[in-house]
């Protein structure tokens, strides 16, 4: 009989899931029940800002860990770490304590994307943009059911915080049947010069990076709160932001193919005007089927934007600088990430509600891309 064989990717893409199942979750729970811990909700702004702080720290130090570690194991640690994080979180209720905690979570998490990303990224210029592809859609598909659970999981008696734990701890598992990549890495004394990786980056590419971040971020930390602030029910915002990560996780089957005849640079303006119609029309609407709509597109316009940016920036990398390109996208999202909850925040005291942060953000993107796009190749030319 023949043996079953599984692709190499299989297992971190299974264990990539199962994470993002867990923080869908986690992430939009914490500002919903963050008061009955003692964290008031002008607190959640820089609770969402730690944890993204976290992340891009992380981001410039993920190749520590990997170099020495391997990214299997990096993976796995990460995810422990994540899970004790979340797991002290209700026996810990002061302010600070969660801030910190938060933060060590944004530690590891950069460093398990920064994992997964070079380990799916070691292939075939061509094979990228399928991994991409098939990484995107698990990281949005897991995170889109984490969302539905939003309102079927009592928020009582610590049970989101040891649900989410323990999930992290089965995706933990799952790698044990991983196999370790080969990760072709120069042993670069100074990966993160600016003068090195980031000045051969893509413009565009970074730009993508950090818009991306001041929309997500965002979003996953301050969206459910404002919902709540609409008198909307929790039942009903998880299936909100479930609409929000189907419209990303669908158009994550689009982007390779429509990457073929259209520049990646003039793709991220059309998303980014898509984005910005959507966030135009939440401030329009409160009917929950019309926001559902407005929610779906606007899924679909700010999870285009990483895989886009980072599929520019590796587009002509070589396969022993994938590692350093990933790190530094990473970290450009990540200084998005902790900009964009202080600015909606900002915003908020002068009375602009968040739609209003997404619409102008949107539409500064859009036009800088097309701006860029016109200046450069034709538009219709697949590659810049």
């Amino acid at each position: 009989m023949q043996r079953l064989t599984i692709p190499l990717i299989t297992w971190p893409l299974m264990a990539l899931g199962i994470y993002a199942f867990a923080a869908g979750y986690i992430m939009s729970v914490i500002p919903l029940i963050s008061e009955r811990y003692g964290i008031e909700q002008d607190l959640i702004h820089w609770l969402t800002s730690a944890f993204y702080l976290g992340l891009l720290l992380g981001s410039t130090k993920a190749e520590w860990m990997i170099k020495p570690c391997g990214n299997k194991h990096s993976f796995m640690i990460s995810l422990l770490i994540l899970a004790l994080s979340t797991l002290f979180m209700p026996f810990v209720t002061h302010p600070m304590a969660w801030l910190v905690l938060r933060f060590l979570a944004g530690i590891s998490v950069a460093v398990l994307f920064v994992a997964v990303e070079s380990w799916l990224m070691q292939s075939d210029p061509q094979q990228r943009a399928k991994r991409l592809g098939f990484y995107m859609i698990t990281l949005y598909g897991g995170g889109m059911c984490g969302q539905l659970l939003i309102g079927q999981i009592p928020l009582h008696a610590h049970l989101p915080f040891y649900f989410s734990a323990l999930l992290m701890v089965l995706a933990t598992a799952v790698l044990l049947k991983a196999k370790e990549p080969r990760l072709d890495v120069e042993l670069e004394s100074n990966a993160l010069s600016v003068t090195g990786t980031m000045g051969k980056l893509n413009h565009s590419a970074v730009i993508g990076s950090v818009v991306s971040g001041l929309l997500l971020a965002t979003i996953y930390g301050l969206m459910p709160l404002e919902l709540s602030l609409r008198s909307i029910d929790s039942e009903r915002i998880g299936a909100l932001m479930a609409c929000l990560m189907l419209g990303g996780f669908l158009v994550q089957l689009s982007i390779p193919w429509l990457s073929q005849f259209v520049s990646k640079t003039l793709l991220m303006a059309g998303f980014s005007l898509i984005g910005a119609m959507a966030g135009a029309s939440m401030v329009l609407s409160d009917s929950i089927i019309t926001l559902a709509l407005v929610f779906f597109w606007l899924g679909v316009a700010v999870f285009a934007l990483y895989p886009i940016a980072i599929n520019l920036a590796c587009q002509h990398a070589h396969s022993s600088h994938i590692v350093h390109v990933t790190q530094w996208m990473l970290l450009m999202y990540s200084v998005g990430s902790v900009m964009g909850p202080i600015l909606a925040g900002w915003l908020a005291q002068w009375h602009w509600s968040l739609e209003y942060y997404l619409l102008l953000t949107l539409l500064s993107t859009c036009l800088y891309m097309l701006v860029v796009s016109l200046k450069t190749k034709p538009a219709y030319m697949a590659n810049e």
